[in-house]
């Protein structure tokens, strides 16, 4: 029955190190998608494993350690990094005990080949060998024939790519073909060459014209640049997700006449094209001269983030309890006052806060 899980499905039957090997790879490609949740990755990654090492007869403690963890809701990961850090380490042992069972496997099938095979398996070789001289003896008479000239192969140096403006490098097509990728780069002018593989000035043999040099390039696309979203109306909470989504840093200032406490504006304004890394300022609404306000959802938000939210409106942050949940923990699941009230300011808000499973 094919797996239904995506991860592993290239192979429908593994050893203990490529599952290993293969979780690695998933946890390296995975971590590069900052959005992506860690808990959820190392436990999607964990019920890969499991479901492949159920297949074995036999399988280690070790990649069994790493499951219990990826699953324990006490002292289990909290980060993809960690789980990596795990898998590399136990890689070795696995594939060290790995070695040693395909040794004693081959010992085992080795006692059981009869001795009259023994005994004329260095004939058969030899006649294999015969035979192999006598092909690619023929092969040489045939490419004789083929190319009396032979084929002339010419060795180049490579030359250096490195610093030079993509658009402006000239190269013999017939012996060096090149292979372009490319990143940002926010201290190179976009175009310029970052790096090149096969390093300038080593030698290699081409057949100019049918077999050229492939030259491996890195091309700079210079600085990232990001469009500025309209954040206009968004709570500071989202506003801030959004600019650090988009890789801006934000900083938060006070304006008066927008009593709501959601941002009013940014600067620069929506729609400026900014480098990645830059700064922008959010103008959020001060509220603390406004009688009334109604009252936000804070449900979903930290702890933190919902005392920010009530602060920005002009509320404060009344009691705060602890209660298991299914709920990630330091997340708030309940408010005393319901979402959309309105109340004076200055109105004490209680919320009760998720402590995790258990």
């Amino acid at each position: 029955m094919r797996s239904r899980n995506p991860l592993f499905r290239r192979l429908s039957r593994l050893n203990e190190l490529q599952i290993v090997d293969m979780a690695i790879a998933e946890l390296e490609q995975q971590m590069k998608n900052r959005s992506a949740d860690p808990v959820a990755l190392t436990r999607r990654v964990a019920s890969a494993m499991r479901q492949k090492l159920t297949q074995l007869s036999t399988a280690s403690d070790r990649c069994h350690h790493i499951l219990r963890r990826a699953f324990s809701s006490s002292d289990g990961y909290t980060c993809a990094a960690d789980m990596l850090l795990d898998l590399r380490r136990v890689r070795p042992e696995v594939a060290a005990e790995l070695s040693r069972a395909d040794a004693a496997r081959r010992q085992a099938r080795a006692e059981r080949i009869p001795l009259y095979v023994r005994l004329y398996r260095p004939l058969v070789r030899t006649v294999l060998i015969l035979l192999a001289v006598g092909v690619l003896s023929a092969a040489g008479v045939a490419l004789h024939y083929l190319y009396p000239g032979g084929i002339l192969l010419r060795e180049v140096e490579i030359p250096s790519l490195m610093g030079q403006d993509l658009n402006k490098i000239e190269t013999d097509e017939r012996l060096f073909a090149l292979d372009v990728t490319y990143r940002f780069d926010p201290k190179t002018p976009r175009g310029t060459v970052l790096s090149q593989s096969p390093q300038a000035g080593m030698i290699r043999r081409v057949a100019p014209g049918r077999h050229p040099c492939r030259v491996s390039l890195v091309v700079s696309l210079g600085q990232e640049q990001v469009q500025v979203g309209d954040f206009a109306g968004m709570t500071l909470h989202q506003a801030q997700t959004e600019c650090r989504r988009l890789g801006l840093i934000p900083t938060v200032r006070t304006e008066k006449g927008h009593p709501s406490g959601n941002v009013a504006r940014s600067e620069p304004a929506a729609g400026e094209i900014l480098p990645r890394g830059s700064q922008i300022v959010l103008y959020v609404g001060n509220a603390s001269h406004v009688s009334s306000v109604a009252v936000p959802n804070l449900v979903g938000n930290s702890e933190v983030g919902a005392t920010g939210m009530l602060t920005s409106l002009g509320l404060r942050r009344g009691g705060v309890s602890y209660m298991a949940s299914d709920a990630p923990a330091g997340e708030v699941i309940a408010q005393s006052v319901v979402s959309g009230t309105v109340v004076g300011a200055g109105t004490k808000i209680s919320i009760v806060v998720s402590r995790g499973r258990g």
